[in-house]
């Protein structure tokens, strides 16, 4: 933090930007539930994502950092991921995508 004329603290920009990005594993625990036969493709999930992150408000992560990191904890959570599509996993009805 720095103040700024000496009066009032201001937050860095980077520590700003960091601070409101919205966290993916928050997303996935609040946006995502578990349903045996539900698939999501990665698009639908950043989708979802994008709306979650409008909503909070947050900064949402760009399309690629979003792809590693979720195909990251898909990976670490054995998730699994077949056609282009994850397999077990449905939105939460107030996060699904409109048409």
């Amino acid at each position: 933090m720095t103040k700024k004329n000496g009066k009032q603290p201001v937050f860095d920009e980077a520590f700003r930007r960091e601070a409101v990005l919205g966290d993916l594993e928050d997303f996935v625990l609040e946006g995502l539930r578990p349903l045996p036969s539900g698939t999501l493709s990665l698009a639908e999930l950043q989708e979802a994502y994008l709306q979650w992150c409008a909503r909070g408000p947050y900064s949402a992560m760009d399309a690629a950092a979003f792809a590693s990191t979720f195909c990251d904890l898909a990976s670490a959570i054995d998730l699994p991921e077949q056609g282009g599509r994850f397999r077990g996993i449905a939105l939460n009805s107030k996060t699904s995508v409109a048409a």
